[in-house]
């Protein structure tokens, strides 16, 4: 076995002056990004550093058993480790299985450069290996009225981070470590980033290396495991206990009356080392009292290994070799499949494999929208004014009026979840839920009522991309041709590139694209087509391809007929038809996905969004709400959304949410009444999806009979992409747009029908397996996270209206002044009468 040099000392560390000094400088504006952030446990280490009782001989001990191979403590009869879910515990981050391993990192010069601001400071701070961590803890204390408490706050991230998360010999952060931090500020975990840390200095230490790595996060788990008994009881309290990182760790932990040190009589390496040795499982305390409600989500499998990824480094991750930590069956230990343990560098090949094999380990791979709404967003609004008007009377002048919004990914994931697809309908402890043409007037102001989005076919492309884009888009490319990169549309505009910063506003966005545009001598209408052609394929009807089929580009041949085409209907149909897709555990979703994220909010509101202040009356609808990524809110699970809605209390449903809407304030509401209460075939481009608005007719304000569940029939789905041969979609499949045409089949309202109960009956007999009916006891942790999201959902909500309110306080003071003044006599009459105006409070 081999030993790991000695530890500064046994007892108290050396507590760092310009830390301590950071901490007590810490604003009032500062401490709400604390808590959004969770750095509310290093901020207690940092200031109980000098306080507290630190065993390193324990520590040298414990990490002289971890074996490089397998990241685990071995001891006699069994193996045990530090867990993800108890990192997340101990740090206070409890999104760590839900973490996008895909999110590109800020680069460490935007992340400096961003919180100082000043060059001659930054290269003061620097040097070839990272970012001094004392002169920016100065620096902030200096200046951290004055930069906000944003920015103080994340350059309050990265000390606390190089000293507790990421520490070095010396008193700096390294750069692959500062990127890693963004991760924490958008609202996702670090604790897969410090356990590969942890991983790799406990491998370098096992080994004889130099000492790193975040020994107070092992000394927290240490105590947990080998140091306190949490559940015995006894005649008095431990002094060590009171002087623990698990004692200061109030804020996670409720301290019991009295705690045992069952190690007190360990004073010495040697003694750790023979305690260690012959320490059986019974002696390990395997789930202190406050660690019985973790869920321990761990791959059992033995064939698979999982691969922490962090940023410079992957690290191998076996926890199911843990076997008494995680509850399972003790099963016969297989060595890894892995030929290293530790990769260092970047390799492409093995991250993509890593992050496939994490997204197995979570069961789900976290749903990506493929919605480039910024983009056409501040496009639209660099064009030229005249082009603005000829877009919106194509029937896009509403949606893109809609100010774009964040993606609520873990209510769109928990939707997607329960589409099922016989019936194109989502399945809810409630009843059917359909998204309807009502929906997509009201909401996005796209046209429901026209002609159907359907055309020609054809073989090669090549003449129609000439004729009515340009010969860039085709040149040096061999026929036939059928379709056209999307990047090539950006590129004519040079536009190619063009995204939005992490930290970056839309308003600058904006203005960073009206910069950009180059129009070229292009003609106004190629212009517009190329705009609307990148509006249909990267919004509308988004898929995960990254080229444009030239189907769109024949829809756009006469711009003055295309606000004739119901857009909204064919929208609606594309939803449904990658829906199924998507539900299949994919990485990614296409359609127009906001569209469904608002049309959850106004039916059963839990989400995130709010109706924005000072928009009652804008049109369409989904102009007037807003959804911020509130970092309380952006902790919760996929798996937290899924409980809710099982739990959503069913008279709590809007079914009708938009009654009192007048229709004159809703053209493509005006126009597509007649559609709102019939049986349709929404057709787009190929695809037909049928709308079975019979199992919803409660959205109509009518009661739900019980009806048979339907499934797919009439016309199925024709999805040919290429052909050999022109041809004419709509001619084919006549009786199918025909049907479209005659405005398909009314609904038959029941009247008689007092109430839906009969048809909850056989709703629930039908799916009773999938709606998981008999779970009536809800977990603790389940329910502490749900209790958890909703009161932070009230308290954006309260936040929200309290700003309202004084809103209104300040227009009515202001109107009182106004009053008060026209009140007053004119400054000439005073002048005139010699007499003195002398106001009073």
């Amino acid at each position: 076995m081999q030993e790991i040099p000695a530890f500064p000392s046994q007892g108290q560390v050396r507590a760092l002056s310009w830390l301590v000094n950071l901490v007590n400088a810490i604003t009032l504006d500062m401490r709400g990004f604390v808590g959004m952030w969770n750095l509310s446990f290093m901020v207690i280490l940092a200031k109980n550093m000098k306080d507290m009782w630190w065993g390193f001989d324990a520590l040298g001990a414990l990490i002289e058993r971890c074996h490089p191979h397998t990241h685990t403590f071995v001891f006699q009869a069994f193996e045990v480790s530090v867990l993800l879910e108890e990192v997340e515990l101990f740090l206070g981050w409890r999104q760590c299985l839900e973490y996008n391993a895909a999110t590109p990192l800020l680069p460490w010069e935007e992340i400096l450069a961003d919180i100082v601001r000043d060059k001659k400071e930054v290269l003061r701070m620097t040097n070839k290996n990272g970012i001094f961590l004392d002169r920016l803890a100065w620096w902030l204390i200096q200046h951290a009225k004055e930069i906000g408490g944003e920015r103080a706050t994340r350059g309050l991230t990265l000390c606390l981070a190089g000293v507790f998360l990421f520490p070095t010999s010396g008193d700096f952060i390294l750069y692959e470590h500062v990127g890693v931090l963004s991760l924490l500020w958008r609202g996702q975990s670090l604790a897969p980033a410090v356990l590969a840390h942890l991983y790799s200095s406990l491998t370098t230490m096992s080994l004889g290396g130099r000492t790193c790595g975040s020994l107070f996060l092992l000394q927290v788990w240490m105590e947990a495991h080998l140091k306190f008994d949490f559940a015995d009881r006894q005649p008095s309290p431990s002094r060590i206990f009171l002087r623990s990182s698990v004692h200061y760790s109030g804020s996670w932990y409720e301290p019991e009356d009295e705690i045992k040190c069952v190690t007190a009589h360990l004073k010495s390496r040697d003694a750790w080392r023979d305690h260690l040795a012959y320490l059986g499982m019974d002696e390990f305390i395997v789930r202190p009292l406050f660690m019985r409600t973790i869920e321990f989500r761990a791959c059992t499998r033995e064939d698979r290994d999982l691969w922490l990824i962090r940023a410079d480094q992957i690290v191998v991750y076996q926890s199911y070799r843990c076997h008494c930590q995680l509850g399972i069956p003790r099963g016969i230990p297989t060595s890894s499949n892995c030929t290293d343990m530790i990769v260092t560098g970047r390799n492409e090949k093995l991250m993509k494999k890593a992050m496939k094999t994490w997204a197995r380990y979570t069961g789900k791979v976290q749903m990506r929208s493929r919605v480039t709404w910024d983009l056409c967003w501040a496009w639209y609004r660099a064009l030229p004014e005249v082009q603005q008007t000829r877009i919106a009377r194509m029937g896009f002048g509403y949606i893109l009026s809609v100010r774009p919004f964040h993606v609520d990914v873990p209510y769109l994931e928990a939707l997607r979840e329960r589409w099922e697809e016989d019936c194109k309908a989502f399945i809810m402890p409630w009843g059917h839920m359909i998204p309807t043409l009502e929906d997509v007037a009201y909401l996005t102001g796209l046209p429901v009522q026209g002609k159907p989005v359907v055309g020609l076919e054809r073989r090669d492309y090549y003449d129609d991309i000439v004729e009515r884009l340009g010969p860039e888009f085709v040149a040096g490319r061999r026929r036939p041709i059928r379709s056209i990169l999307l990047g090539s549309l950006l590129e004519a505009v040079s536009l190619r590139g063009r995204r939005r910063g992490p930290l970056e506003s839309l308003d600058e966005f904006c203005i960073g694209v009206r910069r950009a545009l180059d129009l070229g001598d292009r003609s106004e209408e190629r212009s517009i087509r190329i705009f609307a052609s990148y509006l249909l394929r990267r919004l509308l009807f988004a898929t995960q391809s990254s080229q444009m089929n030239c189907k769109f580009v024949l829809l756009l041949r006469d711009l003055e007929q295309a606000g004739r085409y119901a857009w909204g209907a064919a929208m609606l149909g594309h939803l449904f038809s990658l829906l199924p897709s998507s539900s299949q555990c994919s990485q990614s979703t296409g359609g127009f996905t906001p569209f469904l994220q608002i049309w959850g909010y106004t039916r059963f509101p839990m989400g995130r969004g709010t109706l924005a202040e000072g928009r009652q009356t804008m049109v369409p609808l989904m102009t007037r709400w807003e959804v911020a990524p509130d970092p309380r809110v952006t902790d919760r699970r996929a798996g937290d959304v899924w409980v809710a809605l099982d739990h959503y209390p069913h008279e709590q449903v809007v079914w009708t949410p938009y009654a009192g809407e007048a229709d004159a304030s809703h053209p493509a509401v005006a126009v597509g009444r007649p559609l709102f209460d019939r049986h349709l075939l929404l057709l787009c481009l190929g695809t037909c999806e049928v709308l079975y608005l019979e199992l919803v007719v409660r959205t109509l304000g009518w009661h739900q009979p019980a009806i048979e569940v339907p499934s797919l029939g009439r016309e199925g789905h024709s999805r040919r992409r290429f052909f050999t041969e022109d041809r004419d979609w709509g001619a084919d499949h006549g009786s199918t747009v025909a049907y479209w045409r005659e405005g398909g089949e009314q609904v038959v309202w029941q009247m008689a029908l007092l109430d839906s109960s009969a048809y909850m009956e056989d709703y629930q007999a039908r799916y009773a397996g999938r709606l998981r009916l008999d779970r009536r006891v809800m977990p603790e942790s389940q329910a502490i996270r749900l209790l958890e999201g909703r009161l932070a959902e009230q308290e954006v909500e309260l936040t929200r209206l309290r700003a309202e309110v004084r809103t209104l306080q300040r227009v009515r003071a202001s109107h009182d002044a106004r009053a008060s003044s026209s009140a007053q006599p004119a400054r000439g009459d005073l002048r005139q009468a010699g007499g003195v105006a002398t106001l009073q409070a």
